[in-house]
């Protein structure tokens, strides 16, 4: 009995998101957000409207001496995070109005009064392109060479996505 090798637990595959948060911890420190998640999950927290204008920068947290109790007897209160969110032009206005929301929404996400108050920073965001890349065309030598090469495929349609493709790659 006491011999009996242990046997592990089978925990089943689990996906490449499982693992993120741990890789990718460092990097988010560095920057000031302690949780990654934050980042990741944002439009999920500000609901989707606002995320199109916002952005979480970094979060500030107090040093410890300002979070300290002041004198003999005083009461220590833990006081949370400034939280610097990028907003585009005007719509910082509406952010300034909604900011005791979202930082109920905030605190709730992440489960304890982390965010005492937003600074609001007027930024532009560098927002995604919604083109498609433009594709980059092949020189005329590299055209006949990818020709030449596709005259031995007897099957049209795959000839046709074989010469597609190589137009479309360096």
């Amino acid at each position: 009995m006491a011999n009996d090798p242990v046997k592990p637990v089978a925990q089943g595959a689990k996906t490449v998101g499982a693992f993120a948060a741990r890789v990718t911890a460092k990097v988010f420190e560095d920057h000031g957000l302690s949780h990654a998640t934050l980042l990741a999950d944002w439009p999920a927290i500000a609901g989707t409207e606002l995320a199109q204008f916002t952005r979480p920068e970094r979060l500030v947290w107090p040093r410890r001496a300002e979070a300290a109790p002041a004198g003999p007897g005083a009461k220590h209160t833990s006081r949370g995070a400034v939280l610097v969110l990028r907003v585009e032009g005007p719509r910082a206005i509406e952010i300034q109005h909604i900011a005791p929301q979202l930082i109920e929404r905030l605190n709730t996400y992440l489960g304890f009064g982390a965010i005492a108050r937003i600074r609001i920073e007027q930024a532009p965001l560098s927002a995604p392109s919604n083109e498609s890349p433009k594709p980059v065309g092949l020189e005329e030598a590299g055209a006949a060479y990818l020709a030449d090469d596709l005259t031995e495929i007897d099957d049209e349609g795959l000839r046709a996505a074989l010469a597609r493709l190589g137009r479309h790659t360096r």
